[in-house]
C-alpha cells in the first residue's frame, strides 16, 4: 500500500509543485539508496523475513524507483543522461524477454533458491554471499528461461497475428448503453 501512496504522492507533485519535485528528487533518490545499503549492511540480508526489512525495506525501494522514474521523465542533465543510459541495446533485450523473465522468475526462485543458498553456503567462497550468488543464478536463470520462451513459443504465437483483424474503435450504441445500465440498476432495485 506504500508504493501507492508514493506514487499519488509523486504524481500530485508532478501536477502541483514541479520546482519542489525537482529539488527534493535527488536528494531521495541518494538517502533512500544510503538507507537500503544501509539495511543490507547491518542484516546481510534482504529476505523477506527479514524484520527491518519488512517495516522500511519496501517503502525504502518504493521511493527509490519512484525517484528514478522522476528522474527519467525530467528534461534535467541528469534525466536526460540516465534515460539514453537505459536505451542502449543491452537493455533493450530485457525488454522483449521482460514478460518471460516476470512469469518465470518467481517460480524459479522459490524452486531453487533454498537448494541453491544451501548449495553455495557449503562452498563458503570468501566475501561473496551466498544469498546473492543464489538469487544472481535464479536471475541469470530465469533470462535464460524467458529467452527460450520467447523463441520457442511466444514468437510462434504473435506470427498468428497476421490471421486477425483488430478495429481500432469499439463503440456501443446510446440506446444499448442505457439500456444496459437500466437492467442492471433494476437488478439492484430488487
Amino acid at each position: 500500500m506504500d508504493g501507492l501512496l508514493a506514487g499519488g504522492i509523486l504524481a500530485i507533485l508532478i501536477r502541483e509543485n514541479v520546482r519542489l519535485l525537482e529539488r527534493i528528487i535527488p536528494a531521495l533518490l541518494a538517502i533512500s539508496f544510503l538507507a537500503i545499503l544501509s539495511i543490507y549492511l547491518f542484516t546481510h540480508s534482504f529476505a523477506d523475513n527479514n524484520p527491518l526489512f519488512i517495516k522500511i525495506g519496501y517503502t525504502l525501494f518504493d521511493v527509490f524507483f519512484g525517484s528514478i522514474i522522476i528522474i527519467l521523465f525530467s528534461t534535467g542533465k541528469f534525466g536526460t543522461s540516465l534515460r539514453h543510459n537505459l536505451e542502449r541495446k543491452f537493455l533493450l533485450f530485457f525488454g522483449k524477454y521482460s514478460y518471460g523473465i516476470y512469469v518465470y522468475h518467481w517460480i524459479l526462485f522459490c524452486f531453487l533458491n533454498p537448494r541453491l543458498l544451501n548449495f553455495y553456503s557449503k562452498l563458503k567462497i570468501p566475501f561473496i554471499d551466498p544469498q546473492i550468488l543464489a538469487a544472481l543464478t535464479c536471475t541469470l536463470l530465469a533470462i535464460g528461461v524467458s529467452y527460450l520462451s520467447y523463441n520457442l513459443f511466444e514468437k510462434q504465437f504473435l506470427k498468428l497475428k497476421k490471421y486477425f483483424s483488430y478495429s481500432k474503435e469499439v463503440t456501443m450504441p446510446a440506446v444499448a448503453t442505457a439500456s444496459i445500465g437500466d437492467s442492471v440498476l433494476q437488478s439492484y432495485e430488487k
